[in-house]
């Protein structure tokens, strides 16, 4: 009996922290969407002459190349697919 409780202590307290690994990893997840977000929104709104300076492909490329990510993955996040 003494061991079962054991086992079942441990295991308890391992979903714990492994619950709370998680909720950090979900909140340092949504940081760096923000953060890509606003990078995004900023060379978006870069203008010379009235026009947009940057193309959407080259936004897309850059934000990818800057955070490691695919453009794939930097497009899903942009359009909040993620």
């Amino acid at each position: 009996m003494a061991l079962h409780a054991y086992i079942l202590k441990h295991t308890l307290t391992n979903n714990a922290g492994i619950t709370s690994m998680r909720k950090a990893k979900k909140k340092t997840t949504q940081l760096r969407y923000a953060k890509i977000r606003k990078d995004y929104e900023k060379l978006t709104s870069i203008k010379e002459s009235g026009v947009r300076k940057y193309t959407e492909d080259y936004v897309l490329t850059r934000l990818s190349k800057n955070h490691f990510l695919s453009v794939k993955t930097v497009e899903d996040i942009i359009c909040n697919r993620v």
